[in-house]
């Protein structure tokens, strides 16, 4: 077995058609609706990352091995945030 990294965005899209007074009125009433819509359409975006150890700088890490300094290693954004 092997350690991943999987990132997963799930991105709906939510439609209507409202009258308001200003378009901040508008998208704060839609935002309200979306609560109780179901989506139009839901897109799912997968990313995985192996752990993996670096014939660069000998050290294990999500993703491809680096080929420049360990510093410019593609992480998952949730990995990125913890540097």
């Amino acid at each position: 077995m092997t350690l991943y990294a999987v990132e997963l965005k799930i991105t709906n899209t939510f439609s209507s058609y409202l009258l308001a007074d200003s378009n901040e009125d508008a998208e704060q009433e839609m935002k309200r609706r979306a609560a109780q819509l179901a989506p139009d359409s839901v897109v799912f975006d997968a990313s995985s990352y192996r752990m993996e150890s670096c014939e660069h700088c000998g050290e294990e890490h999500f993703g491809p091995v680096c080929r420049k300094p360990a510093a410019s290693v593609i992480r998952p954004s949730w990995e990125r945030a913890q540097l």
